[in-house]
């Protein structure tokens, strides 16, 4: 009996431990839209940006990405997961890292969205993405008012052993929502499975490819590759 109990004890404990480890549910994702002709200046100069996070040991992983396939062809987009609805008030010395976005990024491109979005965790299979794969795969959902839970139960239903969904809390208009889905080759986005909504569900929808940018991301205690 001492036995069963203490080794129910030890998996409770577990069970705590893995709850505590457990990243937050909420990410800030960011959308810009380099000026024509203007491509290497921005890599250049968001590439200073995000050495300045460094130099300032930012706590916070920001991963960027570069859309390769889609309608926003040749967009960046950048973003930072697994936060408390708190860390957004407490971000490393904000009014500097405005002042550096200002001098490095802002004069070659125009920033097009910023949102807040929760993880769903109940509607997603394996770990937690975004992730450093080569390619990540993003289906954009906008959901017609009223019917979240349908598609919800959609989603839930994909059959796949990896992937994410995050929900817009603020920043953009309706019911939108993201599934992440990655891949090391280009090639993964030709086998990936569509999800099947009954007709009315989703009012509309756009897959995309974006290819992973190391020398544009800041992720503590990973050693960058272009």
């Amino acid at each position: 009996m001492k036995t069963w109990i203490l080794a129910l004890a030890l998996f409770s404990v577990s069970i705590d431990c893995v709850a505590q480890e457990r990243p937050g549910a909420y990410a800030r994702i960011v959308t810009i839209n380099p000026h024509p002709g203007k491509d290497a200046e921005f890599t250049a100069g968001y590439e200073r940006h995000i050495q300045w996070h460094k130099n300032n040991k930012d706590p916070w992983a920001w991963y960027g990405w570069t859309v390769v396939l889609g309608p926003r062809l040749g967009y960046f987009m950048d973003g930072t997961f697994g936060h408390q609805a708190q860390d957004f008030d407490n971000a490393i010395k904000p009014a500097e890292d405005v002042a550096d976005n200002n001098v490095n990024v802002a004069p070659y491109a125009d920033f097009t969205s910023h949102g807040i979005y929760e993880r769903l965790d109940h509607l997603g299979k394996g770990p937690i993405l975004p992730d450093a794969s080569a390619f990540l795969f993003l289906n954009s959902y906008q959901v017609a008012t009223g019917e979240e839970a349908r598609f919800e139960q959609s989603i839930g239903n994909l059959e796949a052993s990896n992937f994410t969904v995050y929900r817009l809390r603020t920043g953009g208009n309706g019911s939108r929502y993201l599934l992440f889905r990655a891949g090391d080759r280009f090639s993964d986005a030709a086998t990936i499975k569509d999800v099947k909504f009954e007709r009315g569900v989703v009012e509309s929808m756009t897959s995309e490819v974006f290819r992973f940018r190391p020398s544009m991301s800041h992720i503590p205690g990973r050693q960058p590759n272009n």
